[in-house]
């Protein structure tokens, strides 16, 4: 007989259901000292404002670690994880754990059926798991009432961070359930860690790093005066900045500016107003000659500066000597050195910038399908649940995701 738990696990699939969750999704969050800004029910309810409905072709994608893949779908719904305990007779059930999912009818490498995946696109490239105190109990609550519901047929886990090691407690009651894997790998991504005073960090990089960036510094110096500003929260003024670098960037050229997309648009031009708790967008702004000439749009959350958007005006880079942005990054670190921040997380591994890194955090891709038995035995469960060929048999060996 099952030895009864304290815990419950449901599916919020409804914008109703959602909204009332966030307030406390919140609350889980800012207790949830591992939990980054791709956690945040901001984040996650600003994504499927934009894309949850599948509008655009790469509304969400598979990062194989080589490459982006996109998963065009249909039938978009919400299906967000969510742990509660009982706390009590006549008390409410108590937050414990939310992982954001969408549901949908989707294809991959040839295999079609409908997918459950985390919220992840060339946007917004990483998704999070929120859930402060998870243990092994918890999750097999939350992995089997995953398992139980037979609605998909294919999980892609993309883009949940490793080191702290919560994935892994669900992926240990996830493997015995036969799936199947059909892509596995991972990726990281540049982080830096603030655990020291800024002119020893910076003297820990090599000579010729800052011999380059004092050099281009003073490159663009004889282009007019260099100014700094950064804007909390920037809203529509910020937005218009934006579109102005980028109309005289090398993206205009290859027509890749948010201005050209109106989906892209509404998502850059809301995310500058995201402002929700200690989560928050910030414009960083490099002038030259009072003109803008780069920007960094990035996301704080009270314990980390994400780098999300970046790009700069070509008038400014007459030749290589001449890099706006990396002057630009390297006076915003500088400004948010003694800022209180635990790191500044640059959610990418463009090379230029993951010079400045001292580590690299790894991210979950895996996809995996419920063999033609398993689906079978789901169809049988939901319309027979007595019947015997409903209950599960022995668990097979263990499958790890490499």
């Amino acid at each position: 007989m099952p030895v009864p738990t304290p815990w419950t696990a449901r599916f919020v699939d409804t914008e109703a259901g959602l909204a009332a969750l966030a307030p406390a999704w919140q609350a889980l969050w800012v207790a949830d000292g591992q939990a980054d800004a791709f956690a945040h029910p901001a984040w996650f309810m600003h994504w499927w404002r934009h894309f949850g409905q599948g509008a655009q072709r790469a509304a969400l994608v598979a990062n194989t670690g080589a490459q982006w893949v996109p998963l065009p779908g249909q039938g978009w719904r919400l299906q967000l994880l969510v742990l509660e305990e009982r706390t009590g007779a006549g008390q409410p059930a108590a937050l414990r754990a939310v992982l954001p999912l969408v549901g949908l009818q989707a294809s991959f490498r040839g295999t079609s059926g409908q997918l459950l995946a985390t919220p992840v696109n060339s946007q917004a490239l990483r998704s999070g798991l929120c859930a402060p105190d998870l243990n092994s109990e918890m999750a097999d609550v939350m992995a089997r009432h995953l398992l139980a519901d037979g609605r998909w047929q294919m999980l892609l886990l993309d883009g949940l961070p490793l080191a702290d090691g919560r994935l892994a407690l669900l992926q240990a009651t996830l493997a015995p359930a036969a799936l199947q894997p059909l892509s596995q790998a991972g990726w990281t991504h540049s982080r830096l860690a603030i655990t020291q005073a800024w002119a020893p960090m910076l003297e820990s990089h090599a000579r010729n790093f800052r011999k380059h960036l004092n050099q281009n510094e003073r490159c663009l110096a004889r282009l007019g005066p260099l100014s700094i500003e950064c804007l909390p929260a920037p809203g529509e003024a910020g937005f218009a900045l934006i579109e102005a670098i980028e109309s005289r960037s090398w993206k205009a050229q290859g027509g890749e500016v948010v201005a050209g997309d109106p989906r892209l648009r509404g998502y850059y031009a809301g995310l500058c107003g995201l402002q929700a708790g200690a989560l928050r967008s910030e414009l960083w702004l490099l002038r030259i000659g009072g003109e803008p000439a780069a920007y960094f749009l990035c996301l704080r959350d009270g314990r980390m500066l994400y780098t999300l958007k970046t790009s700069f005006d070509q008038r400014f880079a007459p030749s290589s000597r001449h890099s706006p942005s990396q002057v630009l990054l390297a006076r915003l670190i500088e400004a948010c050195w003694n800022d209180g921040l635990q790191a500044i997380d640059f959610v990418g591994e463009l090379p230029w910038v993951a010079r400045w890194a001292d580590h690299h955090p790894g991210f979950s891709h895996g996809l995996w399908r419920r063999p033609a038995l398993v689906r079978w035995r789901q169809v049988v469960r939901r319309l027979w649940p007595g019947s015997p060929a409903a209950q599960p048999g022995r668990a097979p060996a263990v499958v790890e995701p490499s």
